[in-house]
């Protein structure tokens, strides 16, 4: 239904570098490629990157008037990694995601988190506690929660960077390809 809409869907992807797509080109990011996977079937909907390297949630709730002045439908919040990396206290990244969940939904905006599992799980000690503070924000927001958006990436070499961390512009297709169905139900009936 939403795709016989005349105007396209507005989206925000807030996040950090893995929502960039550092070290790739604006186009091979996984917003742009989602937003191409569900235009071809037949979808009509913007993602705006607001993707910055190196952000944590504490940078996301700081930028989170920029996203409410693009007036989106739905945001796909997707931080973790930095927060865990920067040793921010658990208890400050869940302040952070409560502000950043309750100010999208006293918008009226839809909300999705895309957690980093995987990752945090690398980190014995607070990785673990910053996955499950995800898992309890999306519950207690009754948002749409994706744990890892890396799990078919990370532990690939092919899928990603030197670094072995971010996905370079395959391991962003295999990203987008997990990513456009639950964004297609996201969006259902906006």
């Amino acid at each position: 239904m939403s795709g016989l809409r005349s105007h396209p869907l507005r989206l925000v992807a807030l996040g950090d570098s893995l929502t960039e797509g550092w070290g790739l080109s604006p186009g091979q990011a996984w917003p742009a490629l989602v937003e191409g996977l569900l235009a071809a079937r037949g979808l009509k909907l913007r993602i705006k990157n607001h993707g910055i390297s190196g952000d944590t949630t504490l940078d996301g709730v700081a930028r989170l008037g920029y996203v409410l002045d693009e007036s989106p439908q739905a945001v796909l919040v997707q931080f973790g990694a930095n927060d865990l990396m920067q040793g921010l206290p658990v208890d400050l990244v869940e302040r952070n995601l409560e502000t950043i969940l309750t100010r999208l939904a006293e918008a009226g905006i839809r909300a999705m988190l895309l957690g980093v599992q995987t990752l945090l799980d690398r980190e014995p000690g607070a990785g673990p506690l910053l996955a499950r503070t995800f898992e309890e924000a999306a519950a207690r927001h009754q948002v749409f929660l994706a744990p890892c958006i890396l799990n078919d990436v990370l532990g690939r070499p092919e899928l990603l960077l030197p670094d072995g961390v971010h996905p370079n512009a395959r391991g962003m297709a295999v990203m987008a390809q997990g990513l456009a169905p639950l964004v297609a139900e996201l969006v259902a009936g906006l």
